[in-house]
């Protein structure tokens, strides 16, 4: 894999093609909007005021309609993100046919929204499949633990260090497995016998393309947490060196998440389409096909 023009390519695409962000930016939008929520009631409210909330008659049928906007909340999430990463993985492989630019909003939806399904059919597979690997050996290992009083841990923590390279493996199937389905359109099973086949013969070159972008995701969410920390220092030492008032210094922390989770989702989103782009970048490397044995596949961006 030519990971050089695969990370290099995947920038230029996505400054070229802006409108893919804003499929990226649309699963982070309910998160985003319920951060806002959060941070306003936590600057509006008091103790006293939750708890005559929580013990009126209005505040249970409250609690039950939150409740259920919690879990409307959380399908909606889910949706957006099926809708999310069709868009970014079909617009960062539209954006290499120079026939179809530049890329309208409306256009790329339209041509999305024929994966939306299937990606969350998808989604769903890997992720169920996923947890199974990685629940089943937990529930053992805490089993084990609580009978030998916490000694059995120490048995089993090789086992603990096995789940790191299960983790990776994972990540990279779920990614590529999107980029195979929108590449080759085709269904839920296809894609995945496809997207095996490729991880076996590509093995350690997909895992080196993992966990470079790994650091790159993380490096831009840990610019993006930069702020939040400094609050949190700032604010533990106003409250023991100042003597601020607790309930005041909730309503602050309240203010500020109200204005920093637009700006952590805005950088989250930044790093999920680079890293889904580039996992749509890393399949057509995987496919191409060189004139030449010494060729480098270069992409138009």
């Amino acid at each position: 894999m030519n990971y050089g023009n695969i990370l290099t390519t995947t920038w230029k695409t996505l400054w070229r093609e802006k409108v893919i962000y804003a499929f990226g930016f649309l699963m982070m939008l309910a998160p985003a909007l319920a951060g806002i929520l959060i941070g306003v009631a936590m600057a509006f409210s008091s103790e006293e005021s939750l708890e005559r909330f929580v013990e009126s008659d209005f505040g249970t049928l409250a609690t039950f309609i939150i409740l259920v906007v919690y879990f409307l909340f959380i399908a909606l999430t889910i949706v957006m993100s099926g809708v999310s990463f069709s868009g970014v993985f079909k617009g960062t492989l539209l954006a290499q046919n120079s026939d179809a630019l530049p890329l309208s909003f409306g256009a790329l939806w339209e041509a999305s929204m024929p994966f939306l399904w299937r990606m969350l059919g998808l989604m769903f597979s890997v992720g169920f499949a996923l947890m199974l690997v990685f629940l089943v050996p937990m529930l053992l290992f805490m089993g084990i633990g609580a009978l030998t009083a916490g000694i059995g841990f120490l048995c089993v923590l090789p086992f603990f260090l096995l789940m790191i390279p299960l983790s990776i493996a994972g990540y990279v199937l779920l990614s590529l497995s999107m980029a195979v389905l929108v590449a080759e359109d085709g269904s839920v099973i296809e894609t995945l016998q496809k997207t095996w086949a490729l991880l076996k013969a590509n093995f350690w070159s997909l895992v080196l393309m993992a966990v470079i972008l790994y650091v790159i995701q993380m490096g831009i969410n840990l610019v993006a947490a930069v702020p939040m920390y400094i609050l949190q220092f700032g604010a533990f030492f106003m409250l023991d060196f100042n003597h601020l008032d607790p309930a005041n210094l909730f309503r602050y922390l309240g203010i500020f998440f109200a204005i920093y989770m637009p700006f952590a989702v805005f950088f989250q989103s930044v790093a999920l389409t680079y890293t889904n782009g580039a996992w749509m970048l890393s399949y057509l490397d995987l496919n191409a096909t060189p004139a030449a044995e010494d060729e480098i596949i270069e992409y138009e961006a």
